[in-house]
């Protein structure tokens, strides 16, 4: 394996730091290993360890609980391991806590006792620190949720609206029906896709739905992201048609009727989808014909399970009524 290999194969998990060979082991890699693969920095040597990697690993796992039992503190040395345990400290005290019992014993000292005596007397102030720190899109993250308020998250959101990834730092008890519609709004002329695709399908509406579709309509798989209340014959029937290539290229027709709900699938549509896969997994009930049936029954194909169930209910459904109304007239 050469270093891109390794590089993949970090990033994908299959293989730690470890596993490298030790000639593609440096700092460069080090730093990749920690801040595109979640990686535990006790899986790196000691000698590849400095204020770089260091900062980067606090940085990427600043809001971790479980960061002091992942490292072996001993084995990176007392120097690395009290500026790791002194950071927390301070990260701690910003946020009004103190789990001493993570800390190693023999790092522990009278002045972290003490310290968190006095943390435990204080209320603090996390509105404040909100205040403080809201240009910060992460703020919430050092805020524990039992303090966390519908009116912060509206603040951060008023102040990073024009982020396209604003949407994720607020949990879906916060999101508001005002808020995706904002965001729709001063964001979609930037990146229409992305902006649709990043609203939860309550707080999507039909204006931005038949936006949506206007702009990304080429794309296959757009029609998968509309909510099925706001799709609409004509779109359905532009959709079939263009992909499609009306009615001349059936490759990826199953893919499409999957995509429209089954009271937008025409008989034009549904007639194209079975002579092209003689299947009737796609086929409404109402729309299977005496001519399909007779297709699958006598012809040489292999029925599929769907297509079993289907032809049952749409040979044995008509007679069983016959036979309660003939039983309702004795």
């Amino acid at each position: 394996m050469d270093k891109n290999d390794y590089l993949n194969a970090l990033k994908k998990g299959t293989y730690t730091f470890k596993d490298v060979e030790d000639k593609y082991k440096d700092k460069n890699l080090a730093l990749y290993y920690i801040t595109q693969c979640g990686g535990k920095l006790s899986e790196i040597p000691a000698k590849l360890i400095d204020k770089d990697v260091l900062a980067a690993f606090l940085r990427e796992n600043r809001n971790s609980n479980t960061i002091l039992y992942d490292l072996s503190l001993s084995r990176l040395g007392k120097k690395v391991a009290e500026t790791i345990i002194n950071w927390f400290v301070s990260e701690w005290h910003k946020k009004g806590t103190f789990d001493i019992e993570k800390i190693p014993e023999e790092y522990r000292n009278a002045e972290m006792i003490d310290s968190k005596e006095e943390i435990v007397k204080e209320t603090p102030d996390y509105l404040q620190y909100f205040n403080e720190n809201k240009n910060d899109i992460d703020v919430m993250k050092s805020i524990p949720r039992e303090y966390r308020t519908p009116e912060m998250y509206e603040e951060l959101f008023k102040i990073h609206m024009f982020n396209l990834n604003v949407l994720n730092y607020i949990p879906s008890e916060y999101k508001t029906q005002t808020m995706c519609n904002v965001f729709y709004e001063v964001n979609k002329e930037e990146d229409i896709n992305h902006v649709f695709n990043a609203i939860p399908s309550e707080y999507k509406t039909q204006t931005m739905s038949d936006e949506y579709f206007e702009n990304t309509k080429n794309n296959i798989r757009s029609m998968f992201y509309i909510p099925n209340e706001y799709k609409t014959q004509e779109m359905c029937d532009e959709y079939f048609m263009i992909h499609t290539n009306e009615g001349r290229n059936l490759k990826t027709i199953t893919l499409i009727m999957k995509a429209i709900p089954e009271q937008f699938r025409t008989e034009y549509m549904c007639d194209l989808c079975f002579n092209a896969t003689y299947d009737l997994e796609h086929i409404p009930l109402d729309r299977i014909t005496d001519s399909m049936v007779d297709e699958l029954v006598t012809g040489n194909h292999k029925v599929s399970v769907e297509s079993k169930k289907k032809l049952v209910q749409k040979i044995y459904d008509p007679i069983n009524k016959e036979d309660e109304k003939n039983q309702k007239h004795r």
